[in-house]
């Protein structure tokens, strides 16, 4: 019986693969390509030949079969999860850590007022040492007086005459020991230098005594004498009265100031009989003369009542560059004492 060719079994290297030796010459080509370290290789192994794309880390297949072995069971996903919200949880955490997490605290202030503080106390030499002592480092809770210190946040906003009225109302509390019956400027400056006490009666005058100290014009016009119009360093109630009533714009101008205004009003004051001189006589009774509702004759007003009430500044102005007690201002004398 004869055996037909279809029968016979086809040779597998034929048909289906390359030979052996085929395959190795082609598998060493590749890796002296530097393809076979990981990249693309023809693996004899297989039945068919194609490309197969090769992990470079050993052992992958083994961890990944691992991982689905683990991903099969409940508790192994949730762990398999939590592991891969770990690194991003953990990454934002150092984050915050670097810009926002631990900040450094503000700085707390010294002291509650921030505009003036007890002097630093000095550095003591050492016993133990020849040498001079070092100069001590500035206390960061000092400052200079109020003067120069940040404008009180309530007293710095009222006027004048509410300051006034306010030293007034607490006269007993400013009294100089010396003088019972007067405040002083001397009394004026200690309680301005007083540290706060956390007592609001206390604390009141104190800040009180600080504005006042920012508004020198004010404490001289309540200084002022209300004849001779000189600087004593004597306040009464009568004086602070005084100023409180009075509605004379002029009232806070100094004697340089003062002779200033009669300088810029001078056609408005000089005798039409004498130009370029002012009669004393005629400044006291224009000072007597009521207001007219009128701006330019009411400043002239308020300018005479203001200079007849300093008999020591009218008394500079008759004799400066003109003939003693002659009963009248020349107008070089007003540029003189105005500068």
């Amino acid at each position: 019986m004869s055996v037909s060719v279809l029968d016979k079994p086809i040779p597998h290297s034929s048909l289906n693969e390359p030979p052996e030796a085929d395959v190795k010459a082609k598998t060493s080509a590749f890796a002296g390509k530097g393809q076979a370290n990981g990249g693309i290789r023809f693996d004899p192994r297989e039945n068919n030949p194609g490309r197969v794309l090769e992990h470079k880390q050993p052992g992958t297949h083994a961890h990944a079969e691992d991982t689905r072995k683990s991903l099969l069971s409940q508790e192994g996903a949730n762990k398999y999860f939590a592991g891969q919200n770990a690194a991003p949880q953990g990454a934002l955490n150092q984050l915050r850590h670097w810009f926002g997490g631990h900040r450094p605290p503000k700085p707390i202030p010294c002291r509650p007022d921030p505009c003036y503080s007890k002097p630093p106390t000095p550095c003591k030499p050492d016993p133990c040492s020849s040498k001079p002592p070092e100069p001590c480092k500035p206390d960061p809770c000092y400052s200079k007086p109020p003067t120069s210190g940040k404008p009180d946040p309530w007293y710095s906003k009222r006027s004048n005459e509410q300051l006034g009225q306010q030293l007034l109302g607490n006269f007993n509390a400013f009294k100089d020991p010396n003088a019972p019956q007067y405040i002083t400027t001397k009394s004026l400056k200690a309680m301005a230098g007083r540290p706060l006490t956390g007592n609001a009666a206390s604390d009141q005058n104190i800040r009180l005594a600080r504005e006042l100290a920012r508004r020198p014009e004010l404490v001289k016009a309540m200084d002022r004498n209300s004849i001779t119009g000189g600087l004593d360093g004597l306040i009464d109630r009568q004086k602070i009265g005084m100023i409180i009533q009075s509605d004379n714009p002029y009232k806070y101008l100094d004697d340089q100031q003062l002779a200033g205004e009669m300088l810029k009003k001078f056609d408005g004051l000089q005798d039409a009989h004498a130009p370029g001189h002012i009669k004393i006589e005629r400044l006291k009774t224009l000072a007597g003369w009521p207001l007219t509702g009128n701006p330019a004759w009411d400043g002239l007003i308020h300018v005479a009542r203001e200079v007849s009430k300093r008999s020591d500044l009218l008394r500079k102005m008759d004799n400066l560059a003109s003939q003693d007690s002659d009963g009248w201002i020349r107008k070089q004398a007003l540029r003189l004492l105005s500068h």
